[in-house]
C-alpha cells in the first residue's frame, strides 16, 4: 500500500485510501485520536459490493461538503486495452469519479455511488518516455461556488476542471 489520501469524517475519525498492487484500493480508519488505525481492507462501493477496480495508481479522495466526498479512480484493475498491471505509464487512464456519503452505521463509513466517467485523452503518448497516463497526482479547491480539480495530463500539462458535484 502506497500514497495515502486522507479525509476527516464527521465523527472526527480519519478515513485513508491507498493504492495497492491488488487491482483495488484499500482503506483504513483511525480512532478519534488518530493514534490507532484499523487493519486495511479493500475499498468497496458499499459494505455489500465488490471492491472498486483500480490499478497501481494514486486514488485520491476529497471532501466537498460536511458529509460528502468523491474519489477518483481508473475503474479497471490494470488490464486496460493492450496493457497489463505493470504498464503504469500506459494504463493510468481513463478517470472515473464516484461520489461518497458518510454513513454512521456502515462498516465502511463512506458509501460510494456507481462510477461516473470523468475524463480521458486521445491515448497519444507525450515526451521521450511516451507517457500515456492521467496520473492522479491532483489537488482540489473550491472557489466562487465552483469545485475545481487540478491535475497533470501525462505529467506535462497542469489543467483545471470544474466538477459538477
Amino acid at each position: 500500500m502506497q500514497e495515502p489520501s486522507i479525509v476527516k469524517l464527521p465523527d472526527e475519525r480519519l478515513f485513508c485510501v491507498m493504492r495497492t498492487t491488488r487491482g483495488s484500493p484499500y482503506y483504513s480508519i483511525s480512532n478519534q485520536g488518530a493514534d490507532k488505525w484499523a487493519d486495511p481492507k479493500p475499498l468497496k462501493y458499499n459494505d455489500d459490493s465488490e471492491p472498486l477496480k483500480h490499478p497501481l495508481s494514486p486514488c485520491p479522495i476529497f471532501q466537498y461538503e460536511k458529509d460528502k466526498y468523491f474519489i477518483l479512480f481508473h475503474n479497471h484493475d490494470g488490464h486496460y486495452k493492450d496493457f497489463g498491471p505493470l504498464d503504469t505509464q500506459k494504463h493510468r487512464r481513463p478517470i472515473y469519479l464516484a461520489k461518497g456519503v458518510y454513513s454512521k452505521k456502515a462498516k465502511q463509513p463512506i458509501t460510494f455511488s456507481e462510477p461516473e466517467f470523468l475524463m480521458d485523452h486521445t491515448g497519444k503518448g507525450l515526451g521521450i518516455s511516451d507517457r500515456h497516463d492521467l496520473a492522479m497526482y491532483c489537488s482540489f479547491t473550491q472557489m466562487n461556488g465552483n469545485n475545481i480539480l487540478w491535475y497533470p495530463d501525462r505529467k506535462f500539462f497542469l489543467l483545471g476542471k470544474i466538477l459538477p458535484l
